[in-house]
C-alpha cells in the first residue's frame, strides 16, 4: 500500500525534504555559534581554531567550514548575533510610548542577557576594548542607525515633557554599561558580593536597583515592587 496515500488520507502531510534540511542547518548553525562564542570568549580570536569549535560540537571541521567559510566569518557572525539580540530588546522604544514601561522592559531584557549569554557580552566587550578591529564597519552601518532611532524616541519623550532633560545617547551608554556589567565583570561581583547569595539573585537585585535609580532620575515613578525576571 502507498504510505504517502495513507499519510494524506490521515490528514498528516509529509515534511518536505527541503524543510528537514533547513531544520538541520538551523540546528547546526545554532550549535556552532554557541560553541564559537564560548571558545572565542575564553581564548580570543587568535587563540581559537576552527578545529577547537568543531570538536566542541562533535562535528567534522569541514562541516563548520561549510556553514562558515573562514574563522573570521564565524567570529563576525558571533559578534553580530550578540549585538542583534541586544538591539531587538530595544524594539520596545519604537512601539511603546510610555517611557517608564519602555525603559524598565529594556533594562530587564539587558539584565536577562547577562545571565543567558554572558560569554557573548564579554566577547563583544573584548572586541571593542581592542579597538573594534572586526566590527567597526558593522557598528557604523548597523548599530549607529539603530542607536540614532532610540535616541530620537528619548528626545521625543523630552519634547512631550514625559521625562526630565537628558542626553539620550549618554543614557543608552549608561544602560549598556550597567546591565552588561553583570556579565563582563561577573568574577569581580562574585568575589565582592555576599557568598551566601546566588549569582542570579545578585543580578536580580542589581536589576531592581538600576530600574529604580534610572526611572527616578528621569522624573518617572518607579513601581513599588519591581518583579524579578525569569531565565
Amino acid at each position: 500500500m502507498d504510505t504517502s496515500t495513507i499519510t494524506k488520507k490521515s490528514g498528516v502531510l509529509p515534511v518536505p525534504k527541503t524543510a528537514h534540511k533547513a531544520a538541520i542547518r538551523e540546528a547546526n548553525v545554532r550549535k556552532i555559534l554557541a560553541a564559537a562564542t564560548r571558545c572565542f570568549a575564553i581564548n580570543g580570536f587568535k587563540g581559537t581554531s576552527t578545529g577547537d569549535i568543531a570538536r566542541l560540537v562533535n562535528l567534522p571541521k569541514s562541516n563548520v567550514h561549510y556553514y562558515f567559510p573562514s574563522k573570521q566569518d564565524l567570529y563576525l557572525e558571533v559578534l553580530k548575533t550578540t549585538a542583534e539580540a541586544w538591539m531587538q530588546d530595544a524594539d520596545v522604544f519604537l512601539s511603546e510610548h510610555d517611557p517608564a514601561q519602555s525603559l524598565m522592559h529594556y533594562i530587564t531584557q539587558k539584565c536577562r542577557a547577562s545571565l543567558e549569554n554572558p560569554e557573548g557580552s564579554r566577547l563583544w566587550a573584548n572586541e571593542v576594548i581592542s579597538g573594534a578591529p572586526f566590527v567597526s564597519d558593522y557598528i557604523t552601518s548597523e548599530v549607529k542607525p539603530w542607536l540614532d532611532q532610540c535616541v530620537a524616541v528619548i528626545e521625543q519623550w523630552q519634547r512631550d515633557k514625559l521625562i526630565e532633560p537628558v542626553d539620550g545617547r549618554q543614557l543608552m551608554y549608561m544602560i549598556w554599561a550597567s546591565t552588561q556589567h553583570f556579565a563582563d565583570f561577573a568574577a569581580q561581583i562574585k568575589l565582592l558580593g555576599d557568598k551566601d547569595q546566588s549569582w542570579e539573585s545578585q543580578v536580580q537585585d542589581g536589576h531592581r536597583t538600576l530600574v529604580t535609580i534610572l526611572l527616578r532620575g528621569l522624573g518617572l515613578t518607579a513601581p513599588e515592587t519591581i518583579p524579578d525576571f525569569t531565565v
